[in-house]
């Protein structure tokens, strides 16, 4: 059998962070909650016919907040895919949190399912910085979590920060990188604040009530974490995670391998071998679908073998060991064309990429300019 990573889709939340354009809703109740919930396992069971040549590797259950959902919940969903898939011997099951909403019962009904691997939303241990990105926990809240989830037995842990935000001094982020090192937390994202429109912060921005954030200050920001970190035992191996050894998130790898995934849930992403599909985005649109008996896939696209190299380029480029050029030509049967090489050539030229012993990699002055990088490989 084949493996297969799951991403499963929790959209609410218990108030929706002002940076947020993810596909997540506020203020449901219980009975939209429950009614989601029914649907998910649905579709879990639609897939019946993919459970007989596919076992489950890794699983993330994500949002939205999933710890807003009932752990009990949570148990009915892993019920329902191990109904349908095998799992391999370890496999690497992860859920999303909110410092606010995970109770050590919670906790520990989540590890007793076989859940491992703890993501926890910190983005700064700044109050203010906290208030203006609308998150509601604490730091307090964030480390009663944590001491919580190592008493259960937890050691899989992930923080998550933001850079970037509007008002956020270089010294200010540097003392929480400093504080949560401290911590001996073993994974750390830390993601450059995106400005989304149609967002509270863009509104406030445009507004005058927030500065605009800093693109020279951001860059020195990056750069002072991709030196502390490193310095600390921590593994920067893809542009925004880090990683202490036997700590890289298998999950997130199987999307920058491009490897198959499916995804489950209002607006899941899926990849299966060259077809890419995602699902309805409405919930009216998902229920009635699933009430049908059907898959609630909206749109699904075939990539020609072309189109699925170069996918495999730029989500390979993210990681920082690069690509190994000759095993990606192999893999997708095709060549690099000459249009692409000289692509790769005037990269190189300009300081971007280097090709090192056949692979490809982003410098670190790349990785600032890695959007522009992949634009212009897509393209």
């Amino acid at each position: 059998m084949k493996n297969l990573s799951i991403y499963v889709h929790i959209p609410f939340c218990k108030s929706k962070c002002h940076y947020c354009d993810f596909r997540s809703f506020q203020n449901c109740g219980t009975d939209d909650i429950n009614e989601y919930m029914k649907d998910l396992l649905q579709e879990i069971e639609l897939y019946r016919d993919l459970g007989k040549n596919y076992r489950i590797d890794t699983l993330f259950i994500g949002g939205g907040t999933p710890s807003m959902v009932s752990s009990e919940g949570i148990a009915k969903v892993i019920k329902g895919l191990r109904e349908v898939f095998s799992f391999t011997e370890e496999p690497e099951i992860s859920i999303e949190g909110n410092p606010d909403t995970l109770s050590f019962d919670k906790m520990a009904h989540y590890y007793e399912l076989g859940i491992h691997r703890l993501s926890m939303g910190l983005q700064s241990d700044n109050r203010k910085l906290l208030k203006t990105l609308g998150r509601i926990h604490t730091p307090e809240d964030f480390l009663m979590s944590l001491e919580n989830a190592r008493k259960i037995g937890f050691r899989n842990i992930n923080g998550d920060l933001m850079f970037g935000l509007p008002g956020q001094h270089l010294k200010t982020f540097q003392q929480t990188l400093g504080w949560i090192e401290t911590l001996d937390i073993p994974h750390i994202s830390a993601y450059g604040l995106i400005i989304n429109e149609e967002t509270e912060l863009a509104r406030k921005i445009h507004q005058g009530t927030l500065p605009e954030p800093d693109e020279d200050l951001e860059v020195d920001m990056y750069d002072y974490l991709r030196s502390f970190l490193p310095k600390k035992g921590y593994d920067h191996y893809e542009i925004s995670n880090f990683a202490k050894p036997g700590f890289q998130c298998r999950h997130n790898r199987t999307y920058w391998e491009n490897r198959e995934y499916l995804g489950l849930g209002l607006g899941a992403h899926s990849s299966m071998g060259k077809k890419r599909f995602f699902n309805a985005e409405a919930f009216g649109s998902y229920h009635q679908l699933i009430e049908a008996g059907k898959k609630p896939i909206a749109a699904e696209e075939v990539l020609t073998d072309k189109e699925r190299l170069k996918e495999s380029l730029m989500l390979g480029l993210r990681m920082t060991e690069g690509v190994n050029l000759s095993h990606l030509e192999r893999r997708h049967e095709s060549v690099v064309e000459d249009a692409l090489i000289m692509k790769f050539q005037e990269f190189i030229k300009q300081g971007l990429l280097e090709n090192h012993q056949g692979r490809l990699k982003l410098t670190p002055e790349g990785l600032y300019l890695s959007n522009s990088v992949f634009r212009e490989i897509i393209g």
